[in-house]
């Protein structure tokens, strides 16, 4: 059996990558492109073959169903992320659809039918990289999303969301309903993302929590001024304010012991002669502790305004996403760490510092994650990667917890 889930992985695998491949040997799949409708319909064929009944919710969330013989017992749900960030890995999220896929279809020609009734889900969207809203896909399958909310969003080719959702679901012929309040557990299979696993030399993470996380844009506005007639005491140099804050915060999460992004920016008029008039930029904060985390956001604004005044600039802040952190359920926990002694297979319990669809899903339904390890911790870059007897070790405990869930 090993060898035959080793051999689907990597046909998987190596097919959805090829939905958004990139000249570095990376993967571009943002949410309601061309390269998301693809895979979507390679992820429809894949689960078909593997005898799945195929769904769509009405964003995009792809469902596979393998019935159960009870009808009147909630499902087990397991999947994660369809979409990618700017030239990712080909692992990030696609991996966890993948060993659902698996899992499910491995159990069912060892076992046969399933008592509870297994379902794949391969979420719309987790990773933010084409529009400002994170898990949408998640979101709005727990009723927690309305498009009043994303229906002024564009992305950076001037595409408006409601647009691209339009193009991308009027291929889907296959529109259903369904309600989180029908699942019993939910089970998501990830890479870590990190080097926890790896230096420790586990095999397997067993994820207690997931860490807070709070994402800011904002806009400082100075004035546009010729770089060599304007004193340095008469300027507001955009870019000056920019760089005091980037030092100054940095050095504040250092102190405090949290991690803080930079990760986009954009100066305009973007000129080596001319003063910067205007810095857009965005921040991505994270914490395991959600007071403490609100405590540094409010200081971090702060330090923001403050230097913008400084440097005789302006800063208008927007906080777009605020999310808790969030701890799994326990008795999924305890059984996840009881078959990976059964299997004696080397693991840890860990959190979780990157931000996952499993944190929103939690509070609703009964939720676990499993992380394999991470080669270098290295991940958003095509250069990530995991073993592949590792990847297969995942499916491995997906498929015995499947099993305990939906099988006695």
């Amino acid at each position: 059996m090993h060898q035959k889930i080793e051999e689907k992985m990597i046909d998987y695998l190596e097919n959805l990558a090829q939905c958004g491949r990139t000249a570095n040997d990376g993967v571009t799949r943002r949410l309601y492109d061309v390269f998301w409708c693809d895979a979507q319909q390679m992820l429809t064929t894949l689960c078909k073959n593997a005898g799945l009944d195929v769904c769509h919710d009405k964003v995009g969330n792809l469902f596979g169903r393998r019935q159960g013989s009870n009808p009147l017992a909630k499902s087990i749900l397991s999947g994660s992320h369809l979409d990618t960030v700017i030239d990712g890995g080909k692992l990030d999220g696609i991996y966890g659809v993948i060993s659902a896929l698996i899992a499910i279809e491995m159990l069912y020609l060892e076992y046969g039918q399933p008592d509870k009734t297994i379902e794949l889900i391969a979420f719309a969207e987790e990773e933010s990289s084409r529009f400002d809203y994170g898990f949408w896909g998640s979101k709005s399958f727990l009723e927690l999303a309305d498009l009043r909310e994303v229906s002024a969003l564009v992305d950076d080719e001037g595409i408006s969301f409601l647009e691209a959702m339009e193009f991308a679901l009027k291929g889907l012929d296959d529109i259903g309903n369904r309600s989180y309040k029908e699942y019993a557990a939910f089970i998501e299979v990830h890479i870590e993302q990190g080097q926890i696993l790896e230096k420790s030399q586990k095999r397997i993470g067993v994820v207690e929590q997931i860490v807070g996380l709070v994402c800011y844009e904002f806009l400082l506005k100075g004035v546009s001024n010729h770089a060599g007639t304007t004193r340095m005491d008469e300027r507001a140099d955009a870019m000056l304010t920019y760089a005091e804050i980037v030092v100054s915060v940095t050095a504040y999460a250092k102190k405090e012991g949290f991690v803080l992004t930079f990760g986009k920016i954009k100066c305009t008029p973007n000129s080596s002669n001319i003063i910067a008039g205007e810095v857009f930029a965005t921040i991505d904060m994270r914490a395991p502790n959600t007071q403490k985390l609100a405590e540094y956001a409010q200081h971090v604004e702060k330090i923001i305004y403050t230097l913008s005044k400084n440097n005789n600039t302006t800063a208008t802040i927007h906080k777009w996403l605020n999310q808790a952190a969030q701890k799994f359920d326990t008795t999924l926990i305890e059984t996840l760490t009881l078959i990976c002694e059964k299997k004696q297979i080397p693991y840890k319990k860990m959190p979780s510092s990157a931000g996952h669809d499993s944190q929103i899903i939690a509070p609703y339904i009964p939720t676990a994650m499993i992380f394999v390890p991470s080669i270098k911790g290295i991940s958003h870059s095509p250069k990530e990667a995991t073993h592949i007897k590792d990847l297969v070790v995942g499916v491995e405990v997906l498929m015995e917890l499947l099993y305990e869930l939906a099988y006695k």
